[in-house]
C-alpha cells in the first residue's frame, strides 16, 4: 500500500487569516470535492470525467512509446547484471556442441561495489535564501525541517535505490508524497519515496533535465480488490488495466484494480492591476494594501489633529495670533490609482488518483514543480527516441568475451583430465564400459592385440594456448577500466598514489553521483515550495540540528509585538516567507575524501604545530580508515585537545584551566625574577636620567643668577656716574637741568631694562617648572 494514497476520509483543514492571506493570489485549500471537476483539453473542450481518465492513460501511453527503446536497454542490462551474462542463442549453442560454459560476472561485482560505496555517502543538503532579508532563523528552521523528513522518509535507502536504477536503467524517479501526521491531529506531513522507473509516465515533451515542467506526470500503482475496498468504500471497482503487459501475464492481474497517481499542470485566470507608479498586484493583493493604507491614514490624521490643537494653545498661552496649517490632506499621499487592468494565469498543479473509469480522488498543490521527478543517470536523444545508458553497457561485450574465454579454457582443461587414448578392438573388448567411464580409476585392464601384441597407448593431450590466456587477462583489466574500478596498485603504494587512483576511478563513475545529488537538490526544492501550503497553520513540528539532535518548534503563532517599530500582530516562525537555492554536497569516493581530509588538516596544522595540532588530531584520527581509528581519537581528546574546544563543542561551558605543573612554577618564577630584575634595572637608569636633569637645571639658574649679579652691579656703577656729573654741574643751572633730565632719562631707560630682565626671569621660571614637570611624569 502505498502512503500517498489515502483511505476516502472527509477531511477539513482549518486555515488561519493569515495563511490564507499568504496563498497568493488564490486560497487553494488541501483537499477539494471528491467529485470529478470539470477539466479541459487541449483545445479548451470540456471533458467528462471518463474521458479524462482515458486521457491521462494515453498520456502514459505517450511516454511508453518515447521510452520503448530505452526500457528495453534497461530490461536487456538487469538480465545482463542478475540473471546471465550469456544470451540465449550463445548458451543453446554451446549446451547443442557439449561445451562447457562458464561465467564470472566481473561487472555486476563492480557495479555492487560502487552501489555499496554510494551507500556510505550521506549527502549534504544546505539551503541557501535567494534573498537577503530571510532572517536566519527561518532558514535554519527549513533546513531543520528538511532534515527531519529526510530522517522520517529513510532516505538513505530511497536514495540508494535510486541510484541503483540509474546504474541499471540509466534512470530512476523519486516522489514527493503527502501524508497524514502520526499526531493524531488533522495535519499532514512531507515525504520523499522512490519509485520504479518502469512504473512511471512523464510529459516527453519536457524540457527541463527533470521533467519538472511537463504537463503531466504519472506512476501506476497495483493493489488487491480487497484494498481498494477498504480505501474507497462504496466505489466500484474497475476493470483492470495492464500497465506493463511484457512482464505480466493475464492471470497475475486477476484480482487486482490499476490505480494511477496523475499530475495534472492547470492554470487559473487571475486579473492584474498596474497601478500608476507601475506596481502590479493582484485585486485580493490591491484591497489589502488599500485597507492598510486607510487604516494607517486614520491613526495619522488623529495625531496630526491632536498636535494641531497643542501648537494652537502654546500660541495662544504666549499670547500670539493664530496660524493656519496645511491640512491633513496635503500632508499625505495619495494612494496609487489603478491605470490598467490586465488578466494573467496562475499555474499549480493538480493530482488525481484515479482508474481509467473515475476519478477517486483530487487535491491542488500550491507549487509549479511536478512532485514526481525523473532522474537522469546517462542518456541521449537519437531519432525521437530516448536512449539511456546503464552504467554497465560499455562493458557488456567484453564480459561476454571474457567468459568466453574463460569457458574455452576450461573446456580444453576438461579434455586434458580426459585424455584421449588409441587401441584397438581387441584391447578393449572385455572391458570397454570401464575405458570410457569418466570417473574410471587409474588402473585399468586390456588385452593385447593377437596380431602385433600392441597395448592402449595415451594420446600426449596439445599445448595450452597461451594467446586465449593473454585475451582473457586483457577482457579482465578492460572490464576494471570500463567499469571504472581502475588498474591494479602495488601494496607499497604511497597513500597520495592510492588517492590519485581513486579519484580517476571516481571521475569515470561521477557522472551517476552527480546526477543523483542534482535529483536530491531539485527534491528538497520541491519540498520547500510545498511547505508553505502543507505546514501553514499553527502546529508544533520537530526539526533536526546538524548535530542529529530533534527539537521541537511552533510555527506560524500569531504573536502581538509592541516596540519601536512594529505594533501589530506579527507571524514567528513564519513557513510562507523565503525564497531558497539548494545545494547538495557529497563525493563519488568516501576513501578519496577521507585522504584529502587528513591531507588538508594535516597541511593546516604543520603552519604552527604546537598551537594548530592539537586543535586537529583528533579529527585526522576520526577520518584515518582502520578500524580502531575512534578509540585512537578518543585519547587525543582526552589528553591532547583543549578542554574548552571540547565544551564548546558539547555546548557546555569552558572549564577552569588546570594548575601548573611543578616544572611550570619553577619555570614561571624564573620569568618573574628576571622581569624584577629588568623593572629594577629600568628604574636605575630613569634615577640616572632625573639626576642629569636636575644638573642641567642646576647650571641653568646659577648662569641666570651670574648674569643679574654682573647686571646689578653695571646699574650701580652707572648711577655713580650720573651723580658724579651732576655734583660737578651744579654751578651751571643750565648744566644742571640738562643733567637732571639726562637722569630721568636713564632713570626710565633703567625702569624699562629691569622689566625686560623680569620678563625674562618669569620665562625661566616657566621654563624651569615644565622641566620639573616632565621629570616627575
Amino acid at each position: 500500500m502505498n502512503d500517498d494514497i489515502q483511505p476516502k476520509t472527509p477531511l477539513t483543514q482549518i486555515r488561519s487569516k493569515y495563511a490564507a492571506k499568504r496563498d497568493d493570489p488564490a486560497d487553494l485549500s488541501p483537499y477539494t470535492s471528491d467529485k470529478y471537476e470539470v477539466e479541459y483539453d487541449e483545445d479548451g473542450n470540456p471533458l467528462s470525467e471518463y474521458d479524462f481518465c482515458q486521457q491521462a492513460f494515453k498520456n502514459k501511453g505517450k511516454w511508453d512509446d518515447y521510452y520503448t527503446l530505452a526500457k528495453q536497454t534497461a530490461i536487456n542490462n538487469k538480465r545482463f547484471l542478475y540473471v546471465s551474462n550469456w544470451d540465449d542463442e550463445s548458451l543453446s549453442n554451446r549446451r547443442m556442441n557439449n561445451k562447457i560454459t562458464m561465467e564470472v560476472n566481473l561487472a555486476a561485482i563492480y557495479q555492487r561495489a560502487l552501489i555499496k560505496e554510494n551507500r556510505t555517502i550521506s549527502p549534504q543538503v544546505q539551503i541557501i535564501p535567494t534573498n537577503l532579508k530571510v532572517p536566519s532563523k527561518t532558514a535554519e528552521l527549513k533546513a531543520g525541517l528538511l532534515r527531519y523528513i529526510a530522517e522520517k522518509s529513510n532516505t538513505d535507502v530511497q536514495y540508494m535505490n535510486t541510484f541503483q536504477d540509474l546504474c541499471d536503467c540509466g534512470g530512476s524517479a523519486l516522489h514527493i508524497v503527502v501524508v497524514q501526521s502520526n499526531s493524531g491531529k488533522l495535519e499532514e506531513e512531507l515525504r520523499v519515496k522512490y519509485e520504479d522507473i518502469m512504473d512511471c509516465s512523464f510529459d516527453p515533451d519536457a524540457k527541463e533535465m527533470f521533467r519538472e515542467d511537463g504537463d503531466f506526470a504519472s506512476v501506476a500503482y497495483r493493489i488487491s480488490e480487497q484494498q481498494f475496498k477498504k480505501m474507497f468504500p462504496g466505489e466500484e471497482i474497475p476493470t483492470s488495466v495492464a500497465v506493463d503487459s511484457d512482464n505480466m501475464s493475464d492471470a497475475q492481474y486477476e484480482g487486482t484494480v490499476t490505480l494511477l497517481k496523475y499530475y495534472k499542470r492547470q492554470y487559473r485566470e487571475t486579473k492584474v492591476l498596474i497601478l500608476e507608479n507601475g506596481a502590479q498586484f493582484t485585486e485580493e493583493e490591491y484591497e489589502e494594501l488599500k485597507k492598510q493604507y486607510d487604516k494607517e491614514r486614520e491613526e495619522k490624521e488623529k495625531l496630526y489633529e491632536i498636535a494641531a490643537n497643542l501648537f494652537k494653545q502654546k500660541l495662544a498661552e504666549k499670547g500670539l495670533p493664530d496660524k493656519n496649517l496645511p491640512s491633513f490632506e496635503s500632508t499625505m499621499k495619495p494612494f496609487p490609482a489603478i491605470v490598467k487592468e490586465e488578466k494573467s494565469y496562475f499555474e499549480y498543479i493538480c493530482g488525481y488518483i484515479l482508474s481509467n473509469q473515475k476519478v477517486l480522488q483530487r487535491r491542488e498543490y500550491n507549487t509549479d514543480q511536478m512532485p514526481l521527478l525523473y532522474g537522469v543517470g546517462d542518456q541521449r536523444v537519437v531519432n525521437g527516441q530516448l536512449i539511456v545508458i546503464p552504467y554497465a553497457k560499455y562493458a557488456q561485450n567484453m564480459q561476454r568475451f571474457m567468459n568466453w574465454c574463460l569457458s574455452e579454457m576450461t573446456d580444453d582443461l576438461a579434455c586434458r583430465i580426459k585424455p584421449t587414448i588409441l587401441g584397438t578392438t581387441q584391447n578393449f573388448a572385455t572391458n570397454l564400459q570401464d575405458w570410457t567411464n569418466p570417473n574410471r580409476s587409474r588402473v585399468q585392464v586390456a588385452e593385447p592385440d593377437d596380431t602385433n601384441g600392441h597395448m592402449p597407448t595415451v594420446m600426449q593431450a596439445p599445448a595450452v594456448d597461451q594467446g586465449i590466456l593473454a585475451l582473457y587477462q586483457q577482457a579482465r583489466e578492460d572490464i576494471k577500466i570500463l567499469m571504472g574500478a581502475g588498474t591494479e596498485v602495488a601494496k607499497t603504494a604511497s597513500d597520495e598514489t592510492l588517492m590519485t587512483n581513486d579519484l580517476r576511478d571516481s571521475n569515470d563513475k561521477g557522472v551517476y553521483q552527480d546526477n543523483l545529488n542534482k535529483l536530491i537538490a531539485k527534491t528538497n526544492e520541491g519540498l520547500l515550495k510545498l511547505i508553505p501550503s502543507i505546514y501553514d497553520t499553527e502546529r508544533t513540528i520537530i526539526t533536526k540540528g546538524e548535530d542529529g539532535k530533534l527539537d521541537y518548534q511552533v510555527i506560524n503563532k500569531n504573536t502581538y509585538q509592541l516596540d519601536d517599530d512594529s505594533d501589530d500582530f506579527i507571524i514567528e516562525n513564519d513557513m510562507s516567507i523565503g525564497d531558497f537555492s539548494v545545494e547538495v554536497y557529497g563525493g563519488s569516493s568516501f576513501f578519496a575524501q577521507q585522504v584529502l581530509g587528513i591531507n588538508f588538516l594535516l597541511k593546516i596544522a604543520s603552519m604552527n604545530e604546537e598551537v594548530l595540532m592539537p586543535l586537529v588530531i583528533d579529527e585526522v584520527a576520526k577520518l584515518a580508515p582502520f578500524v580502531f581509528s575512534n578509540k585512537i581519537c578518543n585519547r587525543f581528546r582526552m589528553k591532547v585537545t583543549p578542554p574548552d574546544v571540547i565544551a564548546q563543542e558539547e555546548g557546555k561551558p569552558a572549564p577552569p584551566p588546570p594548575p601548573p605543573s611543578p616544572d611550570q612554577q619553577i619555570e614561571q618564577g624564573k620569568l618573574k625574577l628576571q622581569a624584577a630584575d629588568l623593572k629594577l634595572k629600568e628604574q636605575e637608569q630613569q634615577l640616572e636620567q632625573h639626576k642629569l636633569k636636575m644638573d642641567a637645571i642646576q647650571m641653568v639658574v646659577n648662569s641666570m643668577l651670574e648674569k643679574k649679579e654682573i647686571e646689578a652691579k653695571n646699574i650701580a656703577s652707572a648711577a655713580q656716574i650720573t651723580a658724579e656729573q651732576i655734583r660737578a654741574d651744579t654751578e651751571n643751572k643750565r648744566s644742571v637741568e640738562e643733567g637732571m633730565g639726562k637722569l630721568e632719562e636713564m632713570i626710565e631707560k633703567e625702569h624699562d631694562r629691569q622689566d625686560r630682565m623680569h620678563m625674562e626671569s618669569a620665562k625661566i621660571s616657566k621654563e624651569l617648572d615644565n622641566l620639573m614637570k616632565e621629570d616627575k611624569i
